[in-house]
């Protein structure tokens, strides 16, 4: 079956941040702030509050967590504006009905760049940040790691599809 969501005039005005989970939730950012709805987005509901910006929304394989990126409080607005700011991962646990922060960006250097990845069992996940460092981490144990360090900007990382193995992107150097 394939399913198709279009946004129009009448629906939230989508630049990039959309995505659709395995039973048919679609969550997406409007205004800086991330939303789910069903499919055809009615019953719209209001993740996340407050002044800082959201984006890039990205489901777990079995629907139960939403991981997304948020904008630092000093930063009120569109990120674009401000070029490279600090930005940090969290995920909304549909299980607990509840938001958690997954990492604190203290300085440039450690900020996310790209969006999280979910392995396959939903409990690990993956991101780059702006040193170039590969870092993985656990919901259940709270413990994340670099992997891999290169020192040179990356964003894109694929889990594959038993979570075995990670494949990342990245820019080389001169």
């Amino acid at each position: 079956m394939l399913l198709l969501a279009y946004a129009n005039q009448k629906n939230p005005s989508f630049e990039r941040s959309i995505n659709i989970d395995p039973t048919n939730k679609v969550a997406y950012e409007d205004g800086g702030q991330i939303w789910v709805a069903d499919s055809d987005f009615k019953n719209p509901k209001r993740l996340t509050k407050g002044k800082r910006y959201w984006e890039d929304p990205v489901w777990c394989s079995d629907g139960t967590k939403l991981a997304f990126t948020g904008v630092v409080d000093e930063y009120v607005g569109i990120p674009e504006l401000f070029g490279d700011v600090d930005q940090d991962l969290f995920y909304y646990d549909f299980t607990a009905n509840r938001l958690k922060r997954l990492t604190t960006a203290d300085s440039q250097p450690h900020s996310v760049r790209g969006k999280l990845t979910w392995a396959p069992d939903c409990k690990r996940y993956a991101y780059m940040n702006m040193a170039g460092e590969l870092i993985i981490g656990n919901t259940e144990t709270n413990i994340s790691s670099i992997v891999y360090k290169s020192g040179h900007y990356g964003s894109h990382v694929s889990w594959s599809r038993v979570g075995e193995k990670i494949l990342f992107s990245e820019l080389a150097g001169d």
